[in-house]
């Protein structure tokens, strides 16, 4: 799901002060509408198929924390 890359932006905001310009914002709004668009389409299929997506979200969710947690030890030198 693409929204992983909105929950690490947004994680990276709020616990690093990252700047985020328009274009980034303009990005992650994006995303959430094409993930928005996916749950709206499916919602007719059954709670089954919801559950199934707010489940993948929450995991999207826990892989942007993932992310974000880890930046200092991606960032350090391999060397």
């Amino acid at each position: 799901m693409t929204l992983e890359a909105v929950f690490t932006a947004a994680l990276a905001r709020l616990w690093y002060h990252e700047t985020l310009d328009r274009r980034v914002i303009l990005a992650m709004a994006l995303l959430t509408l094409g993930g928005a668009a996916l749950v709206l389409d499916r919602a007719d299929a059954g709670a089954g198929q919801v559950l199934g997506l707010i489940v993948v979200m929450v995991a999207t969710a826990a892989w942007g924390v993932d992310n974000t947690v880890s930046r200092a030890l991606a960032e350090r030198d391999p060397g």
